[in-house]
């Protein structure tokens, strides 16, 4: 079976279109039907049902697309490893995270990684937690910055980050040295939208403090979140990592809240859906080494997790 021809049926099926994905890999319109046909006569089965507005996985087709990813990356990663044994680390290593909980971490990251493994690319794709998850899941991202524990992972968090109230600069509330959760009864607040385990762990403490929540917009963009909270729409829920930048020009205040203290862990999250090549391997063990020290020195995160 033809690699290749995997590599095409995966393609249309991500893109639904049989002309976007000729274009994409290079090919003719016919050259491109020729090579998915051979493929299905050695599934023996029709796998893309194709219709006026673009093509549809059969039932065959949705059943060999996930055995394909992971088929393909498993080829990737020999691949790799194959490389590697010329004593060279190299290859692309997609990483998923939340800028404004990681880009520092990620940023001296990269800049060490340029150094050590000069063959090794760093993708880096912006989202949020439960997205992450998901592309983790289906093996969009090799390494991704969760906010769950990994399954059956054994490490411990990266860092801890305690929630803030977030406001504009002169607010009366968030210049406070701390908040009661309880104060944010009835407050304009922005949170990102459902579903967000992040949205449901706030509304769930609410329920348990006896507060109602007043959310006045839902924003999936941390960066317009704070936007918003300098113009005074209404108060953010972010990390102090988050905001240290609007901090240090006066941009924003923040204060932390508590009773309860609201704490998330920052994990550090592997493909359980590709194979880990060398690279991969490296940057993980590289991003790990660089959180603990910044975290323990106090440049990221509120401090080094101990558990």
């Amino acid at each position: 079976m033809d690699l290749d021809h995997i590599e095409l049926f995966v393609v249309v099926a991500d893109l639904g279109s049989l002309s976007k994905a000729a274009i994409r890999s290079d090919l003719s319109a016919s050259a491109l039907s020729r090579k998915l046909g051979a493929l299905e006569a050695q599934c023996q089965g029709a796998l893309l049902h194709r219709t006026g507005r673009g093509v549809k996985l059969t039932a065959l087709g949705e059943h060999v697309l996930p055995m394909a990813r992971v088929l393909l990356a498993q080829a990737k990663a020999l691949k790799h490893e194959m490389s590697a044994s010329t004593s060279v680390c190299s290859g692309t290593v997609h990483v998923g995270c939340v800028p404004a909980l990681v880009s520092p971490v990620l940023t001296r990251v990269v800049r060490e990684a340029r150094e050590r493994f000069p063959h090794v690319v760093v993708h880096a794709a912006e989202g949020y937690p439960n997205q992450i998850e998901e592309w983790l899941v289906d093996g969009k991202v090799d390494l991704g910055f969760v906010l769950r524990k990994p399954p059956e992972s054994v490490d411990k968090p990266l860092a801890v980050a305690r929630l803030c109230l977030v406001g504009p600069r002169q607010d009366r509330i968030t210049q406070q040295a701390e908040v009661d959760f309880k104060a944010l009864d009835g407050l304009p607040l922005m949170q990102p939208a459902a579903p967000s385990t992040f949205r449901n762990a706030i509304a769930e403490t609410a329920r348990q403090v006896g507060i109602k929540l007043n959310v006045v917009a839902e924003v999936d963009s941390v960066h317009l979140m704070k936007e918003m909270a300098c113009a005074g729409v209404g108060y953010g829920l972010l990390s102090k990592t988050a905001v240290q930048r609007e901090l240090r020009s006066g941009e924003l205040s923040a204060t932390p809240i508590v009773n309860p203290e609201i704490v998330r862990s920052i994990y550090l999250g592997t493909s359980p859906r590709k194979t880990e090549s060398r690279a991969t391997r490296e940057l993980a063990q590289l991003i790990r080494q660089v959180a603990g020290q910044m975290a323990e020195s106090g440049e990221w995160g509120d401090e080094e997790a101990s558990s």
